[in-house]
């Protein structure tokens, strides 16, 4: 079994093409172009550029994705992210300044996958953009939180976050790290 603390880095004068299959977190700091498929998170960092159709567990992109992402948890885009294709997840979330030139699903993976094929037909005849502000998606995450811990004990304090939060600050500070000692020696 993967531990959640493991990951991969492809650094920033990497360039990978082809497939990639894993179940260990990937950070991109470089590039990829192909096919990513990953059973934990894929974190493509700020300056990082994946030209390729996505599926993964989870998605946190800071970078470029050009290709469609599908999730089978939560896909995050930040700030600085971009996404030039379809999202689909059983949550989305858009931080303001963040871009998305594609249609978004969000909702059961099951189902995202299920009309996948009949959205990529649509996609190509024209891209509908739905975009769900970041405070109204900020506050329908609160309302969750408090309703989960109301009613299952859960509590919503910072080292409790959501596992691909977690996942993706680890990975970018394992990506900081490695980049500094490299710079250390170089």
């Amino acid at each position: 079994m993967v531990e959640q603390s493991e990951v991969t880095v492809i650094g920033e004068t990497i360039l990978v093409t082809g497939s990639l299959r894993g179940d260990e977190n990937l950070t991109v700091l470089g590039r990829v172009e192909g096919q990513v498929n990953l059973s934990q998170t894929l974190l493509v960092a700020e300056g990082g550029i994946v030209k390729a159709e996505v599926a993964v567990h989870n998605a946190v992109v800071s970078g470029i994705v050009v290709g469609n992402v599908t999730a089978a948890d939560c896909v995050h885009i930040t700030a600085t992210g971009k996404v030039l294709g379809d999202v689909r997840g059983k949550r989305v979330i858009l931080d303001t300044g963040g871009r998305i030139n594609g249609a978004i699903e969000a909702g059961s993976a099951k189902r995202a996958e299920d009309r996948s094929s009949q959205r990529n037909a649509q996609s190509l005849q024209n891209h509908n953009v739905s975009v769900v502000p970041t405070s109204l998606m900020a506050r329908r995450q609160l309302s969750q939180q408090a309703a989960r811990s109301n009613l299952h004990g859960v509590s919503d304090s910072p080292q409790e976050s959501d596992p691909h939060q977690r996942a993706a600050q680890e990975a970018m500070a394992m990506a900081v790290k490695k980049k500094v000692a490299g710079k250390k020696r170089g």
